[in-house]
Parts: C-alpha cells; structure tokens; sequence
C-alpha cells in the first residue's frame, strides 16, 4: 500500500507546526491554540515563531534584473541573477549540456581512438 490511507490520522500526515500554521490562517492566537492542541504555551510560541520566519522566508524574495536579457525577474536568492529563460542559453554557451558532459575528464567518449 502507498501513501496514506483516508483513515490516516492528521498527526501522521503533518507536523504540529503545519497544525500551527493552519490554525494561524484561521485566525486563532496562541490562547486559542493551546486549546486546541492541548500543548504547553512555550511550544506553541516556538511553533509560530518557527511558522512567521518560514513565511517571511517566502516572501523575502526580490525583483532583479537578468544580466542576460535585461528582464524583470523575481530572484529566488541573492545570488541569482539570471532568469529561468537565460539559464539554459548561459549554460549552453558555458559548455554543460555538450555530448560529453557527463564523461570524466579520463574517460574517452565511446567510438574516438586514440
């Protein structure tokens, strides 16, 4: 059998921060969830710490522009600077999709003698 069955309880499919989260979009505070989750406060605290640094973490990121194409593009992280277009043209012309990419460097490509 794969995967969960319907039965699965919610506790085996998410983490208690997962839980935190849902009842967070909810509208619930932290009084509330301890209710609910029948946890002690300080866990509940660190679960939505835990939960408002994952989303701000999503949100962080940030409008560049391709060095490529010159483009808007929303960067994933600091160090991208190239959109997801130029990204296969910047790797073709830098060598790693040729025929023998996959081959060490001592490795001769089959049919060449030599």
């Amino acid at each position: 059998m794969s995967g969960p069955s319907y039965r699965t309880p919610y506790r085996k499919l998410h983490s208690f921060q997962d839980r935190v989260a849902d009842l967070m979009a909810q509208g619930h505070g932290a009084a509330a969830i301890v209710s609910i989750t029948k946890r002690y406060m300080s866990g509940v605290e660190h679960a939505m710490e835990a939960v408002e640094r994952k989303q701000k973490r999503q949100t962080s990121r940030k409008q560049r522009k391709c060095l490529t194409c010159g483009k808007q593009f929303t960067s994933a992280w600091v160090g991208n600077r190239v959109c997801h277009p130029c990204t296969g043209i910047v790797s073709r012309r830098q060598g790693a999709f040729d025929d023998n990419s996959n081959i060490g460097w001592h490795v001769k490509p089959k049919g060449v003698r030599g």
